[in-house]
């Protein structure tokens, strides 16, 4: 019995060895794919620390800057503003009236030329204005007067608006991201109803400083810049019992961007990333794509001539016609519309 039992545990002591090496083959697959994952992980990560420096930057400048210059590119000839499809929109951040002001309040001034005229918009100190005065007489007494305060789109949301925008640079091909936002990164955030795409653009001499960023929309773009300068904006002269009737566009808080809240925004981005439901991932990287590619929909079909029915201010009855006699929707209204 002795010699059996022995001879027993030296033929397992002789089968062990044959075990290890696979046991080490499954170690070293686990390691393998252990590494795989974390370095696939850790790339999708940077993107979103990429991301969420850009927006740290971004934010710091919006509020510090002198000057921002935005380039508004329109895309709709029903948008066109006095018959200009692109045109320039200088603001400024308004000075603090008090050491605990919370508001980030900004100033601003556009300016066209159209019929004649000069017609210029300016917001001061919360108030919208409209002034028109001959082109070319600056120091004529033009016709001003306020705008509605719902008349300006909602710019007090714009700061939080960005704040939370979501990473979309590891959802688009290399290829389109290198084209459309060269060393930035992308992002996707609603607005007013619609959806942008942020592109930031880093400075080339330092890590912590962007030289602006470009806004992608399927109505509009924006280029924004900025300006070492800060022009004067003031309010024209408007009757006072004018401007008592004036109201205040809203504005939204200042944020504050910090080391510490960068980290955590990026982190917590990134792990709810992993447990967004593939649509929501889905929905991102469309909006993006079709915004950033101008992709899309659009009416494909055959034109054909407009029909036009007598209605509002009109006596007589034309019939249905194929031009407008009394002009009354507009001498520039196209005559041929697409798929009517």
């Amino acid at each position: 019995m002795g010699l059996q039992a022995a001879a027993t545990h030296k033929h397992e002591e002789e089968r062990r060895p044959n075990r290890r090496p696979w046991a080490s083959w499954r170690l070293a697959l686990i390691a393998t794919v252990g590494a795989v994952l974390m370095v696939t992980q850790f790339s999708t990560y940077t993107h979103h620390f990429h991301a969420h420096v850009a927006k740290h930057r971004i934010l710091r400048s919006l509020q510090e800057q002198p000057a921002l210059r935005l380039t508004f590119e329109l895309k709709r000839k029903p948008m066109y503003v006095h018959g200009a499809s692109t045109f320039d929109v200088v603001a400024t951040p308004a000075p603090m009236r008090s050491s605990g002001e919370k508001s980030m309040v900004y100033n601003g001034m556009a300016s066209f030329e159209q019929g004649g005229h000069t017609h210029e918009y300016s917001l001061v100190d919360g108030t919208a204005y409209y002034t028109r005065r001959p082109t070319g007489q600056f120091d004529a007494e033009g016709d001003s007067g306020c705008l509605p305060s719902n008349s300006i789109p909602p710019i007090g949301s714009v700061l939080s608006t960005i704040q939370g925008a979501a990473t979309a640079t590891h959802l688009l091909e290399p290829g389109v991201v290198e084209e459309k936002c060269p060393g930035g990164s992308m992002m996707v955030f609603p607005f007013a109803g619609e959806d942008f795409v942020l592109c930031s653009r880093p400075s080339s001499s330092s890590w912590f400083k962007d030289e602006g960023f470009q806004i992608f929309g399927s109505d509009l773009n924006i280029n924004v810049k900025y300006e070492s300068t800060a022009p004067m904006i003031v309010a024209p002269r408007v009757a006072s019992s004018v401007l008592d009737s004036c109201k205040k566009v809203p504005f939204g808080e200042r944020i504050t961007p910090s080391l510490p809240s960068l980290m955590t925004r990026s982190v917590s981005e990134w792990g709810h990333r992993a447990l967004r439901a593939e649509k929501a991932e889905w929905n991102i990287f469309k909006k993006a794509w079709n915004l950033i590619t101008d992709n899309v929909c659009g009416c494909k079909g055959a034109q054909r001539p407009c029909v036009f029915i007598a209605g509002l201010s009109s006596y007589d009855d034309y019939g249905l016609t194929d031009n407008d006699p009394k002009d009354y929707f507009g001498s520039e209204i196209a005559l041929f519309s697409s798929g009517l």
